[in-house]
């Protein structure tokens, strides 16, 4: 999908059908699991009503926010009685917030196997280092003052989403606990306003 601005950018996106096909089939699965007969339509909607939209033949509709109304109107009736507040308060039970488990305790990776340091977000192989309030690549020589967001990304799917400042210090190799600070206070969150509370969480 490719979205062209005013300016003659253009931009290009995954398209969304193949999002909404798991997300069809997986709520189809759910209810087969609860045995519960309910059909499942897939509609893509795009919410600006400005945009313009080249759409060839696809799995499922493609509407403008405006005209979601009137095509849920012109829908068949179906004559069998379905029992919405069951369908609701079942959603509602089994729709718990989904836990990212570190993912080396998952495949069994040690911790101290994993590569430390932050990886170059242009040419994604040289090692940066913190040189003049910037992040510098010593392959390519890229600079960038948030090279280390993606790092501390991978720490927290890696490792654990709570770090330390010096736990920060030694991933991200860089050997300033005052520096890290002010890295750890503008992209993640304090777990308690105490002055002894020294976790930090990661926005994942």
């Amino acid at each position: 999908m490719i979205r062209t601005l005013e300016t003659g950018e253009q931009r290009v996106f995954h398209h969304p059908e193949v999002q909404l096909e798991e997300y069809v089939y997986n709520l189809k699965g759910f209810f087969k699991q609860h045995q519960i007969e309910v059909p499942v339509t897939g509609i893509i909607v795009f919410p600006f009503n400005n945009a313009r939209i080249n759409y060839e033949d696809g799995l499922f509709p493609v509407l403008m926010a405006r005209e979601l109304t009137s095509f849920l109107q012109q829908r068949p009736m179906k004559t069998k009685t379905i029992d919405c507040q069951y369908i609701s308060a079942l959603l509602v039970q089994h729709n718990k917030p989904y836990e990212r488990f570190p993912l080396s305790r998952y495949y069994g990776i040690e911790v101290d196997a994993i590569q430390t340091g932050v990886i170059c977000p242009k040419c994604e192989f040289g090692q940066m280092h913190w040189l003049k309030m910037n992040w510098t690549c010593s392959s390519c020589h890229y600079t960038g003052k948030k090279a280390h967001l993606s790092a501390l990304q991978d720490y927290g799917v890696l490792i654990n989403k709570k770090i330390t400042n010096a736990q920060a210090q030694h991933f991200l190799q860089l050997n300033n606990r005052h520096t890290i600070k002010r890295m750890l206070m503008a992209s993640c969150y304090r777990e308690s306003e105490l002055k002894r509370s020294r976790d930090y969480q990661i926005f994942l």
